[in-house]
């Protein structure tokens, strides 16, 4: 009698050879559809995480770009000010004026502008610079660059640096003519 049951076993299996039953169809996209949902439920935010990175080190490079600029522009300034209208533009009076290759207006004896909607930073990366010149004094610029995406006010990176006048170093270690 219990050959009688593989017999049947045998034939059944031999009918089916060119496809998959119902079942094993059902239970390999509901294994398939699992692990995509498990992969896709891990991937992602990895990926989200690996984007945002890599986002805020191009952010940091580009801040250190602006802030050459600016220190490269503003170390032969002294008498800074900023602009009450504006906090992003900064006044400042230079003994070179060959050395300030951003000065616009005023001339030798007036004070020239320094504008950060000049700045070229972060552009070509979808960024956009945003300069904030608040606290600083007459030897000393604060500036706090924001680096914000280009379509939206989310911010990408924010540092804050100081960039002190030479001019004022030098005449800080300049000896006492009085004496």
């Amino acid at each position: 009698m219990g050959g009688h049951g593989v017999s049947k076993d045998t034939e059944s299996r031999g009918r089916r050879r060119g496809g998959f039953t119902l079942l094993e169809t059902v239970m390999a996209l509901t294994i398939a559809s699992i692990a995509l949902l498990f992969f896709t439920g891990f991937l992602v935010p990895q990926l989200k995480l690996y984007y945002r990175f890599g986002r805020t080190s191009e952010a940091k490079q580009v801040c250190s770009r602006i802030y050459r600029e600016i220190e490269e522009q503003l170390r032969y300034g002294y008498d800074f000010a900023v602009d009450p209208e504006d906090s992003a533009t900064l006044y400042y009076q230079v003994r070179e004026t060959e050395r300030s290759g951003y000065g616009s207006g005023g001339g030798e004896d007036g004070p020239l502008q320094f504008d950060g909607a000049l700045l070229d930073g972060g552009q070509e990366l979808g960024m956009r610079p945003e300069l904030d010149f608040t606290g600083t004094d007459e030897d000393t610029v604060c500036v706090r660059i924001r680096l914000l995406e280009e379509n939206g006010d989310e911010v990408i990176w924010e540092q804050e640096a100081y960039v002190s006048s030479l001019y004022g170093e030098i005449e800080e270690g300049k000896p006492d003519e009085t004496h």
